[in-house]
């Protein structure tokens, strides 16, 4: 039950802070073939999808507009650390 908890409230997050649908549809196809590689479960999955789509808008609000601005691309810098 706590892991429904968690992808309900990741989900609410995700929506309310009206992030755009790309950012994480990147993230999940290649995860989900590095788990199916690697012969991960769902809650495996799951897991660390949610773990590095978090990591990856935490740092992308510390980074702010001025990140792009300055004419950086975040799937190529903040990216990295969400894929980690």
């Amino acid at each position: 039950m706590e892991l429904t908890r968690i992808i309900a409230d990741f989900i609410i997050e995700t929506k309310q802070a009206d992030i755009p649908q790309s950012v994480y549809e990147h993230a999940k196809i290649a995860l989900l073939a590095l788990a199916e590689y690697n012969k991960k479960n769902g809650i495996d999955f799951l897991t660390a999808y949610i773990i590095g789509f978090k990591a990856g808008v935490v740092i992308g609000e510390c980074a702010g507009m001025d990140h792009y601005m300055h004419g950086w691309h975040a799937t190529s810098t903040i990216g990295h650390f969400a894929a980690v």
